[in-house]
């Protein structure tokens, strides 16, 4: 098992469990490509509420950028168990277009309910939802398979419609986890140097627009790229990439899913595609 790397992000001070960010407040802008017949999308916790977790364990907070489109947004995080403020730590460990990566490191013996609620403060107005779980901490949990191939075959997808499009080549893990975080470099050279790029991703983007606690989308699936009805989540480069792929999990550990980095080149675009059967769909 391959350690989880701490990386450079914002750590705020915890203080009898409560977290207030507001001096690292999501300074959001409205991307071009997102139009008001797409779906909002919901910030979500991962794992999903109801599972178990390790001691001490790790929780992902996927927040999407921008945020109902509002440019200045505050964020609250309370963990709890019984009633009780639990000590957490909570750091941005990613950062994309599409949107962003924390990582709540909570301070939890096993045997207790953990409580864990977001809130968001949009300068007055009401959020529709509030991402929030409940957890069981359990002294040992059940040990993740271990395939022997750690990724499916790559698959691209193309697609355009009047009000956005994706474009991105499609990453398939075979072993399940909260989170994923995705490597890369433009040459082989700068890869095993450790000259990387990278993003922390959820199982899958479908995540964004579910009601909360509806988080079974199917098989996780990474897409990097253009994702319809969002921004990328990587920007790609003008020429190939070598991929490498983590799967991270909830007790600060990670599973390295790639022997070898994989070779991916940069996603055609489709032909617009003005299906007025599908526009209806997606409102």
């Amino acid at each position: 098992m391959t350690a989880l790397r701490r990386v450079h992000g914002k750590i705020a001070l915890v203080d009898h469990g409560r977290i207030l960010v507001a001096s690292v407040a999501l300074a959001l802008a409205a991307p071009a490509t997102v139009h008001a017949m797409c779906r909002s999308t919901e910030p979500f916790l991962a794992p999903a509420t109801g599972s178990m977790l390790p001691p001490n364990p790790v929780i992902f907070l996927f927040v999407p950028e921008p945020l109902y489109g509002y440019a200045q947004v505050h964020m609250t995080i309370d963990v709890s168990s019984a009633g009780h403020a639990v000590t957490y730590q909570v750091e941005q460990i990613s950062h994309n277009p599409a949107f962003t990566t924390y990582q709540i490191s909570v301070a939890a013996r096993a045997d207790v309910e953990l409580d864990v609620k977001v809130s968001f403060d949009l300068g007055g107005d009401p959020l529709r939802t509030s991402p929030q779980a409940n957890y069981r901490v359990v002294e040992t949990l059940p040990a993740a398979p271990r395939p022997e191939r750690g990724l499916g075959d790559p698959e691209h997808e193309a697609s355009q419609w009047e009000c956005s499009y994706q474009s991105s080549w499609n990453l398939k893990p075979l072993v399940d986890a909260p989170a994923y975080r995705v490597e890369w470099a433009a040459t082989l050279e700068d890869y095993r140097a450790g000259r990387r790029s990278f993003v922390v991703l959820p199982s899958h983007m479908d995540l964004f627009r579910r009601p909360l606690g509806q988080q079974t989308p199917g098989p996780a699936t990474l897409e990097l790229g253009h994702v319809d009805c969002m921004d990328h989540t990587l920007v790609w480069p003008g020429q190939d990439v070598r991929v490498g792929v983590w799967a991270l999990l909830t007790d600060g550990g990670g599973i390295e899913l790639t022997a070898e980095p994989i070779v991916l080149s940069k996603p055609n675009q489709a032909a617009p595609r003005l299906d007025r059967a599908l526009i209806m769909l997606r409102e």
